[in-house]
């Protein structure tokens, strides 16, 4: 049995057009409407260095992690 997949949308009278398929002409068919899920979108990379842009502007990490490791094994 071939399977054929259309996405198609669904009018605002509540019909789907498909278009003419020989291989289904007197055939008796399942149809099996599935909705589309909305698609997430990630966020761009712009707007998260924006947000977070000079976050560690003034700390110096490499003298801070020093410090700690020096203070840690003492």
């Amino acid at each position: 049995m071939k399977i054929f997949r259309f996405l198609k949308r669904v009018s605002t009278e509540g019909t789907i057009q498909l278009k003419l398929n020989t291989a289904l002409i007197n055939k008796e068919v399942e149809i099996i409407v599935l909705p589309k899920e909305e698609v997430k979108r990630k966020p761009i990379k712009s707007n998260f260095i924006k947000k977070w842009a000079g976050f560690l502007k003034d700390n110096d990490v490499e003298d801070a992690r020093f410090k700690y490791l020096m203070e840690k094994h003492k």
